[in-house]
């Protein structure tokens, strides 16, 4: 059994698609054994009191050069989304119904799906009203049918709640933002 990794995220973050794709990029090599744990990111910054960097001129300039930099220096793109930010709640739930239906094996391509379909250029966005995003961002990676069947389970009661234990348990960790 190798190290294990809590990694809490939500794919609004470019940080977390960043820390992800260099998690799954050296999994083997570093001997991990990563637990994937969605959180809903604006909870997060609620509860700690932290601001968005765009809120924050410094922060703002600072964390644009430093995504492009990290962006470069571990060769994953990253575009400016066209709305941002975007309520990421529908897609956090999605990931979490993915866990509820027993796929949580399918949590890195979905995950991944929402990110490039959001940072990757591709000018979606996943936090559309009514699953629209989530449709898009997942056309030819599940079925019509699978994306639907998730949708319903991801607005359950026992989905919502799981998000919200989850973001909590990451909040009373000390977390300000994500990923963590």
């Amino acid at each position: 059994m190798g190290v294990e990794v809590d990694f809490y995220y939500d794919v609004v973050s470019p940080w977390s698609y960043i820390g992800f794709e260099v998690l799954l990029r050296y999994e083997k090599e570093w001997d991990l054994d990563i637990t994937f744990k969605p959180v809903f990111l604006g909870g997060v910054m609620q509860a700690s009191g932290n601001k968005p960097p765009a809120t924050l001129p410094a922060k703002a300039t600072y964390g644009m050069s430093d995504l492009t930099r990290s962006s470069e220096y571990f060769d994953i793109p990253i575009s400016f989304p066209s709305v941002f930010p975007t309520n990421t709640i529908q897609p956090q739930r999605f990931l979490h119904a993915l866990i509820k239906d027993g796929k949580s094996e399918q949590i890195p391509k979905i995950s991944r799906a929402f990110w490039q379909a959001y940072w990757g250029g591709k000018g979606i966005d996943i936090g559309a009203p009514e699953g629209k995003g989530i449709k898009e961002a997942l056309a030819g990676v599940l079925s019509d049918g699978e994306i639907q069947r998730l949708l319903e389970i991801a607005v359950s009661a026992e989905v919502k709640e799981k998000l919200k234990e989850i973001t909590q348990e990451v909040i009373d960790l000390g977390a300000f933002g994500a990923p963590w």
